[in-house]
């Protein structure tokens, strides 16, 4: 079983914030809705991403204030992106080879959704972890 990335996004209840919102306030968004990374709309259009890694590596490590600093300043600026008619196994390849955990959804120019590496089944799971020895075959004998 391999699902659609719709399936999973037609069932969040999306959260997006502008670059101009504060570091604390981002935090305490994502903390209530249970989440690890917002993507960051300004004007409709996707131009970033926060996730807790920003928090911990651009803000906490460095000593900013989260009061003052705004998500715009620290966040990752266009992220890599996924549609929504591409598998669940797909984005996990995705984001294990950007080295990342979170991967927003867009199709056109709309954010519709954002994945998590936790929003893969067991089955995905095991789909993902069965394909990586042969992709790294391919890739060993293409260098």
């Amino acid at each position: 079983m391999d699902r659609p990335i719709k399936d999973i996004t037609d069932a969040q209840t999306l959260i997006t914030l502008g670059p101009e919102t504060s570091v604390r306030h981002a935090a305490a968004v994502m903390l209530e809705a249970g989440i690890g990374a917002v993507p960051v709309v300004e004007n409709g259009k996707l131009t970033g991403i926060f996730s807790e890694r920003d928090v911990m590596n651009r803000v906490v490590a460095k000593g900013l204030d989260t009061d003052t600093t705004i998500i715009g300043d620290v966040m990752t600026w266009t992220p890599i992106t996924i549609g929504s008619h591409l598998s669940m196994t797909g984005a996990l390849h995705m984001m294990q080879e950007a080295g990342i955990r979170h991967l927003p959804v867009v199709d056109g120019e709309i954010v519709v959704g954002i994945l998590s590496a936790r929003d893969a089944d067991p089955r995905e799971l095991a789909d993902f972890g069965e394909t990586l020895p042969y992709k790294e075959s391919v890739l060993e004998s293409l260098r």
